[in-house]
Protein backbone atom coordinates (compact mmCIF):
# COMPACT_ATOMS: atom_id res chain seq x y z
CA UNK A 1 0.00 0.00 0.00
CA UNK A 2 2.71 2.56 0.63
CA UNK A 3 4.55 1.88 -2.88
CA UNK A 4 0.76 2.70 -3.98
CA UNK A 5 0.33 5.83 -2.19
CA UNK A 6 4.00 7.11 -3.80
CA UNK A 7 2.76 6.02 -7.54
CA UNK A 8 -0.09 7.67 -7.55
CA UNK A 9 -1.35 11.55 -7.82
CA UNK A 10 -2.02 12.98 -4.52
CA UNK A 11 -4.97 11.49 -3.03
CA UNK A 12 -6.39 14.84 -1.47
CA UNK A 13 -6.86 15.59 -5.05
CA UNK A 14 -8.64 12.22 -5.70
CA UNK A 15 -10.71 12.32 -2.38
CA UNK A 16 -13.62 12.95 -4.23
CA UNK A 17 -13.71 11.19 -7.15
CA UNK A 18 -16.19 8.24 -7.50
CA UNK A 19 -14.53 4.66 -7.79
CA UNK A 20 -13.24 2.97 -10.12
CA UNK A 21 -11.77 5.60 -11.69
CA UNK A 22 -9.03 5.84 -13.89
CA UNK A 23 -6.96 8.69 -13.27
CA UNK A 24 -3.97 10.17 -15.21
CA UNK A 25 -0.71 11.74 -13.57
CA UNK A 26 -0.68 14.95 -15.89
CA UNK A 27 2.44 15.88 -15.03
CA UNK A 28 4.18 13.02 -15.29
CA UNK A 29 2.03 12.55 -19.13
CA UNK A 30 3.67 15.49 -20.20
CA UNK A 31 6.95 15.07 -18.74
CA UNK A 32 6.87 11.45 -20.63
CA UNK A 33 5.94 13.42 -24.03
CA UNK A 34 8.49 15.80 -23.79
CA UNK A 35 11.03 13.00 -23.08
CA UNK A 36 9.59 11.77 -26.31
CA UNK A 37 10.47 14.90 -28.36
CA UNK A 38 13.76 15.20 -27.20
CA UNK A 39 15.08 11.96 -28.69
CA UNK A 40 14.12 13.43 -32.04
CA UNK A 41 16.39 14.18 -34.80
CA UNK A 42 15.95 17.13 -36.80
CA UNK A 43 13.53 16.75 -39.72
CA UNK A 44 11.34 13.99 -37.15
CA UNK A 45 8.41 15.07 -36.10
CA UNK A 46 6.15 13.40 -33.31
CA UNK A 47 2.75 12.64 -34.79
CA UNK A 48 1.64 10.71 -31.24
CA UNK A 49 -1.47 8.06 -31.74
CA UNK A 50 -4.23 8.00 -30.76
CA UNK A 51 -5.84 5.15 -30.22
CA UNK A 52 -3.46 4.41 -27.01
CA UNK A 53 -5.32 6.73 -24.96
CA UNK A 54 -8.76 8.28 -27.35
CA UNK A 55 -8.40 11.44 -25.04
CA UNK A 56 -9.00 14.53 -27.17
CA UNK A 57 -7.66 16.55 -23.85
CA UNK A 58 -4.54 14.45 -24.07
CA UNK A 59 -3.91 15.08 -27.15
CA UNK A 60 -4.12 18.32 -27.26
CA UNK A 61 -1.57 18.38 -24.60
CA UNK A 62 0.74 16.55 -27.11
CA UNK A 63 0.13 19.13 -29.71
CA UNK A 64 0.88 21.81 -27.49
CA UNK A 65 4.04 20.46 -26.23
CA UNK A 66 6.47 19.88 -29.25
CA UNK A 67 3.79 17.51 -31.32
CA UNK A 68 2.09 19.27 -34.63
CA UNK A 69 -0.02 16.34 -36.04
CA UNK A 70 -1.33 13.61 -34.47
CA UNK A 71 -2.74 9.88 -36.29
CA UNK A 72 -5.51 7.75 -35.58
CA UNK A 73 -6.79 4.00 -36.09
CA UNK A 74 -10.67 4.46 -36.65
CA UNK A 75 -12.53 7.26 -38.97
CA UNK A 76 -14.63 7.77 -36.31
CA UNK A 77 -11.63 8.61 -34.12
CA UNK A 78 -10.82 10.79 -36.84
CA UNK A 79 -13.92 12.87 -36.60
CA UNK A 80 -14.22 13.13 -32.76
CA UNK A 81 -10.34 14.71 -33.31
CA UNK A 82 -11.51 17.41 -36.02
CA UNK A 83 -15.04 18.22 -34.44
CA UNK A 84 -12.67 19.34 -31.15
CA UNK A 85 -9.90 20.86 -33.48
CA UNK A 86 -7.14 19.20 -34.50
CA UNK A 87 -6.52 20.35 -37.89
CA UNK A 88 -4.03 17.14 -39.64
CA UNK A 89 -4.67 14.10 -39.39
CA UNK A 90 -3.61 10.76 -40.58
CA UNK A 91 -5.23 7.33 -40.70
CA UNK A 92 -3.29 5.08 -40.05
CA UNK A 93 -5.33 2.42 -41.80
CA UNK A 94 -7.09 1.25 -45.32
CA UNK A 95 -10.69 2.24 -45.59
CA UNK A 96 -12.88 0.48 -47.43
CA UNK A 97 -16.02 0.16 -45.36
CA UNK A 98 -19.20 2.41 -46.91
CA UNK A 99 -19.49 4.08 -43.49
CA UNK A 100 -16.00 4.40 -42.61
CA UNK A 101 -15.21 6.20 -45.91
CA UNK A 102 -18.25 8.58 -45.23
CA UNK A 103 -16.47 9.21 -41.55
CA UNK A 104 -13.55 9.64 -42.91
CA UNK A 105 -15.30 12.35 -45.30
CA UNK A 106 -16.75 13.91 -42.74
CA UNK A 107 -13.27 14.79 -41.29
CA UNK A 108 -11.56 15.96 -44.31
CA UNK A 109 -14.71 18.43 -44.43
CA UNK A 110 -13.62 19.87 -41.20
CA UNK A 111 -9.56 19.16 -41.46
CA UNK A 112 -6.98 18.09 -43.53
CA UNK A 113 -7.12 13.99 -43.31
CA UNK A 114 -4.79 11.62 -44.83
CA UNK A 115 -5.53 7.50 -44.87
CA UNK A 116 -3.39 4.24 -46.28
CA UNK A 117 -3.56 2.43 -49.96
CA UNK A 118 -1.87 -0.57 -51.02
CA UNK A 119 -3.88 -1.94 -53.58
CA UNK A 120 -6.32 0.27 -56.47
CA UNK A 121 -9.17 -0.47 -54.70
CA UNK A 122 -8.85 1.93 -52.06
CA UNK A 123 -8.23 4.43 -54.46
CA UNK A 124 -11.31 4.26 -56.45
CA UNK A 125 -13.49 4.27 -52.90
CA UNK A 126 -11.59 7.20 -51.91
CA UNK A 127 -11.82 9.09 -54.73
CA UNK A 128 -15.20 8.03 -55.79
CA UNK A 129 -16.27 9.62 -51.56
CA UNK A 130 -14.06 12.49 -51.84
CA UNK A 131 -16.30 13.49 -55.23
CA UNK A 132 -19.05 12.51 -53.63
CA UNK A 133 -18.83 14.49 -50.53
CA UNK A 134 -16.46 17.35 -52.37
CA UNK A 135 -13.56 16.82 -50.22
CA UNK A 136 -9.89 15.60 -50.61
CA UNK A 137 -7.43 13.12 -48.78
CA UNK A 138 -4.04 12.78 -48.49
CA UNK A 139 -2.66 9.35 -49.42
CA UNK A 140 0.47 7.08 -48.25
CA UNK A 141 1.27 4.46 -49.60
CA UNK A 142 1.83 1.60 -47.02
CA UNK A 143 4.87 -0.48 -47.47
CA UNK A 144 5.56 -4.24 -46.39
CA UNK A 145 8.94 -4.15 -44.15
CA UNK A 146 8.60 -7.19 -41.98
CA UNK A 147 5.03 -7.12 -40.05
CA UNK A 148 3.69 -9.32 -42.79
CA UNK A 149 -0.01 -7.50 -42.28
CA UNK A 150 -0.85 -5.13 -45.13
CA UNK A 151 1.65 -3.20 -47.51
CA UNK A 152 2.60 -3.80 -50.86
CA UNK A 153 6.68 -4.88 -51.37
CA UNK A 154 9.34 -2.38 -51.05
CA UNK A 155 10.15 -4.15 -54.79
CA UNK A 156 6.78 -4.40 -56.22
CA UNK A 157 6.05 -2.57 -59.36
CA UNK A 158 2.62 -1.58 -57.13
CA UNK A 159 4.76 0.86 -55.00
CA UNK A 160 5.28 2.83 -58.10
CA UNK A 161 1.81 2.64 -59.73
CA UNK A 162 -0.03 3.59 -56.70
CA UNK A 163 2.28 6.38 -55.95
CA UNK A 164 1.69 7.82 -59.60
CA UNK A 165 -1.99 7.07 -59.76
CA UNK A 166 -2.35 9.05 -57.13
CA UNK A 167 -0.28 12.35 -57.87
CA UNK A 168 -2.12 12.38 -61.37
CA UNK A 169 -5.50 12.31 -58.90
CA UNK A 170 -7.42 15.29 -58.90
CA UNK A 171 -9.25 14.70 -55.33
CA UNK A 172 -6.39 12.56 -53.94
CA UNK A 173 -3.14 13.88 -52.61
CA UNK A 174 0.24 11.81 -52.47
CA UNK A 175 1.72 12.42 -48.91
CA UNK A 176 4.59 9.57 -48.81
CA UNK A 177 4.48 6.46 -47.46
CA UNK A 178 3.54 4.19 -44.35
CA UNK A 179 6.17 1.83 -42.79
CA UNK A 180 5.54 0.31 -39.62
CA UNK A 181 7.70 -2.05 -38.35
CA UNK A 182 5.69 -3.30 -35.47
CA UNK A 183 7.37 -6.66 -35.33
CA UNK A 184 10.28 -5.06 -33.61
CA UNK A 185 7.83 -3.70 -30.51
CA UNK A 186 7.89 -6.90 -28.64
CA UNK A 187 11.49 -7.30 -28.56
CA UNK A 188 12.80 -6.01 -25.16
CA UNK A 189 16.43 -6.74 -25.77
CA UNK A 190 17.41 -3.11 -27.24
CA UNK A 191 20.18 -4.88 -29.03
CA UNK A 192 18.25 -6.76 -31.29
CA UNK A 193 15.15 -4.11 -31.23
CA UNK A 194 17.69 -1.76 -32.56
CA UNK A 195 19.23 -4.16 -35.16
CA UNK A 196 15.79 -5.06 -36.45
CA UNK A 197 15.30 -1.79 -36.65
CA UNK A 198 18.02 -0.76 -39.09
CA UNK A 199 16.77 -3.19 -41.44
CA UNK A 200 13.54 -1.91 -41.30
CA UNK A 201 14.82 1.73 -41.90
CA UNK A 202 17.13 0.33 -45.15
CA UNK A 203 14.21 -1.36 -46.75
CA UNK A 204 12.06 1.73 -46.04
CA UNK A 205 15.00 3.65 -47.96
CA UNK A 206 15.03 2.00 -50.60
CA UNK A 207 11.36 2.34 -51.35
CA UNK A 208 11.58 5.98 -51.02
CA UNK A 209 14.52 6.11 -53.63
CA UNK A 210 12.92 3.95 -56.17
CA UNK A 211 10.04 6.53 -56.11
CA UNK A 212 12.53 9.49 -56.54
CA UNK A 213 14.03 8.21 -59.23
CA UNK A 214 11.05 7.83 -61.24
CA UNK A 215 10.26 12.07 -60.01
CA UNK A 216 7.84 11.76 -57.12
CA UNK A 217 9.04 13.33 -53.83
CA UNK A 218 7.87 11.81 -50.53
CA UNK A 219 6.94 14.20 -48.31
CA UNK A 220 5.97 12.02 -45.27
CA UNK A 221 7.80 8.47 -44.28
CA UNK A 222 5.62 7.81 -41.11
CA UNK A 223 5.54 4.84 -38.90
CA UNK A 224 7.52 3.60 -35.80
CA UNK A 225 6.65 2.94 -32.04
CA UNK A 226 7.64 3.74 -28.54
CA UNK A 227 9.75 1.02 -28.68
CA UNK A 228 11.67 2.61 -31.10
CA UNK A 229 12.29 5.71 -29.14
CA UNK A 230 15.40 5.30 -27.60
CA UNK A 231 17.52 4.97 -30.95
CA UNK A 232 15.36 6.85 -33.39
CA UNK A 233 16.98 9.75 -34.09
CA UNK A 234 19.36 7.23 -36.06
CA UNK A 235 16.22 5.98 -37.67
CA UNK A 236 16.80 8.46 -40.70
CA UNK A 237 14.04 6.99 -43.38
CA UNK A 238 11.46 7.98 -40.89
CA UNK A 239 9.66 11.65 -40.66
CA UNK A 240 6.78 10.86 -38.64
CA UNK A 241 7.11 8.82 -35.36
CA UNK A 242 3.90 7.32 -34.86
CA UNK A 243 4.80 6.70 -31.02
CA UNK A 244 1.52 6.68 -28.41
CA UNK A 245 2.18 4.27 -25.50
CA UNK A 246 5.12 6.94 -24.02
CA UNK A 247 2.26 9.18 -22.71
CA UNK A 248 0.66 6.90 -20.44
CA UNK A 249 2.96 3.77 -20.41
CA UNK A 250 1.85 0.30 -20.00
CA UNK A 251 3.27 -2.55 -17.98
CA UNK A 252 4.57 -4.43 -21.07
CA UNK A 253 6.86 -1.79 -22.12
CA UNK A 254 7.72 -2.24 -18.09
CA UNK A 255 10.06 -4.62 -19.05
CA UNK A 256 12.56 -2.49 -21.27
CA UNK A 257 16.34 -1.58 -19.80
CA UNK A 258 16.17 1.36 -22.08
CA UNK A 259 12.60 2.57 -22.00
CA UNK A 260 12.65 5.65 -19.39
CA UNK A 261 9.16 6.41 -19.40
CA UNK A 262 7.05 5.80 -16.19
CA UNK A 263 3.16 4.91 -15.55
CA UNK A 264 1.03 7.60 -15.58
CA UNK A 265 -2.10 5.89 -15.84
CA UNK A 266 -3.71 4.98 -12.98
CA UNK A 267 -6.81 2.70 -11.40
CA UNK A 268 -8.21 4.62 -8.81
CA UNK A 269 -10.37 2.05 -6.32
CA UNK A 270 -12.03 1.88 -2.82
CA UNK A 271 -11.79 -1.15 -0.51
CA UNK A 272 -15.39 -2.53 0.10
CA UNK A 273 -14.34 -5.68 1.99
CA UNK A 274 -10.83 -6.54 4.50
CA UNK A 275 -9.69 -9.43 6.22
CA UNK A 276 -6.65 -11.34 7.54
CA UNK A 277 -7.28 -13.62 4.76
CA UNK A 278 -8.05 -10.77 1.60
CA UNK A 279 -8.78 -7.33 0.38
CA UNK A 280 -11.56 -6.85 -2.13
CA UNK A 281 -11.97 -3.52 -3.98
CA UNK A 282 -14.58 -1.86 -6.12
CA UNK A 283 -12.75 -2.96 -9.68
CA UNK A 284 -14.28 -6.30 -10.20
Amino acid sequence: MTETRRALPSLDLLAGVPTPALVVDVDRARQNHRRAVACLAPGQVLRPHFKAHKCTALAHLQLAHGATTVCCQTTWEAVVLARQGVSDIMVTNQVVDPAALAELAAAAGIASVSALVDAPVHLALLEAIARRAGVSFGVLVEIEVGMNRCGVGVESDALVELATAIAASDVLRFDGLQSYNGQVTGVIDPVARREASIVSNELTRRAVERLRVVGIDVPIVAGCATAHLPFVDELDAWTDIQAGSYLLMDTTYGAFPDLDYPGALFCLATVIHRSPERIVLDVG
